[in-house]
């Protein structure tokens, strides 16, 4: 896997980071403000409150399932990273190893090579006396 992939995954996972943590700051704020509105009395702050609480509720909800979101987007592309830095790792030693045996193959024909010649130069000094024989 290139290092664009990586570099794109490892910025993409801080982002995703990022955003949870805005997204429980933003949650941790409405939290707060449902503790400053709780304690007025009268039935209008009453309903007012209880209307402010439903929303701020719905909103704690939404951001909520936002940050599950991005927690399983973020996990998802650790996985993703994983696999591939796996799958990288895999083909490196694979290369590595067909190196190793292609350099040896090399080093056994470069053997056979030498050796083919050695006999042919024994041969061709036989040649003449074979010619002076016949």
């Amino acid at each position: 896997m290139s290092l664009e992939i990586l570099d794109y995954l490892k910025q993409e996972n801080q982002q995703l980071q990022e955003q949870v943590c805005e997204l429980q700051g933003l949650l941790q704020l409405n939290k707060q403000a449902l503790k400053v509105l709780m304690p007025q009395t009268s039935d209008e702050q009453h309903k007012g409150l209880l209307t402010v609480l439903k929303n701020l509720q719905e909103e704690n909800e939404t951001l909520q399932l936002k940050i599950e979101k991005l927690v399983k987007e973020r996990n998802e592309a650790q996985c993703d990273q994983l696999i591939n830095q796996q799958i990288t790792e895999q083909v490196q030693r694979q290369e590595k190893e067909l190196i190793a045996q292609l350099q040896q193959k090399m080093q056994g024909m470069q053997e056979n090579l030498m050796s083919a010649e050695s006999k042919l130069a024994k041969m061709e000094e036989l040649k003449p006396e074979y010619d002076e024989i016949a």
